[in-house]
């Protein structure tokens, strides 16, 4: 099992990959536009505090984590994780938690002060806590959201 930068190449990859997080992830409704998100990876590939991780078993993506740091509202970095997902076949290998700390590795190397990653109503939430607070995330907030 391989945990590295994402390539450029590599992009339609994490898109297709994109399409099952959306999915397992419910989003709260929203569809998924492959096309747009592809253009946001590409605007956003060369960002100075974006990052795409990948975990590759043999010639297989298997899970990807992506994240960034902002200052916009703060006056410290603060690391956001954006997107995360393991493909069914490799949950319970330790891939997510290789992700998942080479996503948290990527924000202190940023020099963020904090960093903050959620979750919505489709993913196992028990799950989704035992991983991150194995990490040293804690709960501070609660997300809610309302169809318009």
């Amino acid at each position: 099992m391989i945990i590295r930068s994402a390539y450029y190449e590599e992009i339609n990859l994490v898109a297709d990959m994109a399409v099952r997080f959306f999915k397992e992830s419910a989003m709260g409704g929203l569809t998924y536009d492959r096309k747009r998100y592809i253009e946001f990876l590409e605007h956003n590939w060369n960002s100075k505090y974006t990052e795409c991780i990948v975990a590759v078993e043999g010639d297989k993506m298997v899970g990807y984590a992506s994240g960034f740091a902002t200052d916009g509202y703060t006056k410290e970095l603060v690391g956001e994780l954006f997107q995360f997902y393991v493909t069914p076949e490799f949950r319970g290998t330790m891939v997510a938690r290789k992700l998942a700390k080479a996503m948290t590795d990527r924000f202190k190397m940023w020099g963020c002060s904090t960093a903050h990653v959620q979750s919505y109503s489709g993913i196992n939430v028990g799950k989704f806590r035992n991983l991150w607070s194995k990490l040293g995330y804690k709960e501070v907030g609660l997300t809610m959201g309302i169809d318009l």
